[in-house]
């Protein structure tokens, strides 16, 4: 392992040595983020910068078992088989959802679901603005519960198959006036990819050969840990040289093609543009006195 501190990070069942090791985890900020608050869904190991100091709610926890006898000529190997997956949602919390909102039909799914989409809530956040900041999120009963878990589970199907989303289509702008560029002429270089108009933001200059046109001010709306999906596409992307240690971080290896990058930047839009919609069609969280329902 080249991890220098796991801390917890075994208990969420998701060792890159088995294919078996299956869990979602909802990634939410540290104790005292300086960002605004915002969420993520994961299945893969979440690294403890992902959210400021990154803090996970999984669906599952994973308790290693009991070692087998020992062996002194083989060590046991840590794969999944090694942990017994534990629900993470208690059945007296099962209970409790089902009393209130008097629906047996409710699963623990459900309830997973409906705390990933009360966490993209922007009355749930400016609400609990300063207790974000310094305590884990609490969870009210919203007055539609379904209506979150159903928001909760389409954002959820979004940022974890982000890799095949739809393209939004962006016109292609090429500086020899060809319809579509070379590989060649959509690679990255040591300056970063920019806004032609910082104000706008609706054509986004790739490099001295190609721009996108056509971007909607939707995509800029949502964000995590206090960037668009775009923002931080622009600050990773592009030819960054380490001059006194001799290193280079090329970008342009990310991608067997590189017009591939133009296809990232147009599933990036669609899914900023999508994850605003399904946010804005949220119902409000709360109904009467908040204390009755944490």
């Amino acid at each position: 392992l080249l991890n220098d501190s796991l801390y917890l990070s075994r208990s969420l069942g998701l060792l890159a040595n088995s294919a078996s090791s299956q869990n979602l985890v909802i990634c939410v900020p540290g104790i005292g983020s300086p960002v605004p608050f915002s969420t993520l869904i994961v299945n893969r190991m979440p690294d403890l910068g992902l959210l400021s100091a990154c803090q996970c709610l999984p669906r599952w926890r994973y308790e290693k078992k009991a070692p087998a006898k020992e062996n002194l000529f083989e060590k046991d190997r840590e794969t999944i088989d090694a942990f017994e997956r534990i629900d993470n949602i208690t059945d007296a919390a099962l209970q409790r959802f089902i009393a209130e909102y008097r629906d047996d039909t409710i699963t623990k799914d459900d309830i997973f679901y409906y705390v990933y989409g009360l966490f993209h809530s922007p009355e749930y956040k400016e609400r609990f603005a300063f207790d974000l900041k310094k305590s884990l999120p609490r969870i009210p009963f919203a007055p539609d519960f379904h209506a979150f878990a159903f928001a909760g589970k389409a954002l959820a199907a979004l940022h974890l198959d982000y890799e095949r989303a739809s393209l939004y289509p962006l016109q292609t702008k090429c500086a020899d006036g060809s319809p579509e560029p070379s590989a060649e002429q959509c690679l990255m270089g040591k300056r970063k990819m920019r806004f032609a108009d910082k104000e706008r933001k609706d054509v986004l200059i790739v490099n001295d050969f190609v721009r996108l046109e056509g971007i909607p001010p939707e995509a800029h709306a949502y964000q995590v840990n206090g960037r668009t999906p775009l923002g931080w596409l622009i600050d990773r992307m592009h030819i960054k040289e380490y001059e006194e240690i001799g290193i280079v971080n090329d970008a342009n290896h990310r991608f067997d093609d590189p017009r591939d990058l133009l296809d990232l930047i147009r599933r990036l839009v669609y899914i900023s543009i999508e994850s605003d919609r399904i946010i804005r069609g949220l119902p409000q969280p709360f109904a009467g006195d908040l204390d009755a329902h944490r």
